[in-house]
């Protein structure tokens, strides 16, 4: 085995044993998700500077509520 700073990528892949269809697979679930989350964490940010308040916050000046989705 090689010192961590002697490794380069093509030795990775060799110690991986998955094939290319597996781990392009893999790494599109990841940006999958990774995409997901950054689309709701924006919607979240757009939500709650459009109602100016958090789940559940309630103030004198406020009638209503935000509950959530």
């Amino acid at each position: 085995m090689k010192a961590l700073t002697e490794l380069k990528v093509t030795d990775l892949l060799r110690e991986d044993n998955r094939s290319f269809e597996e781990q392009w697979e893999m790494q599109d679930r990841l940006f999958k998700t990774l995409q997901r989350r950054l689309i709701e964490e924006a919607l979240e940010t757009e939500r709650s500077e459009f109602v100016c308040c958090s789940w559940h916050a309630r103030t004198s000046g406020r009638k209503d509520y935000r509950n959530g989705y």
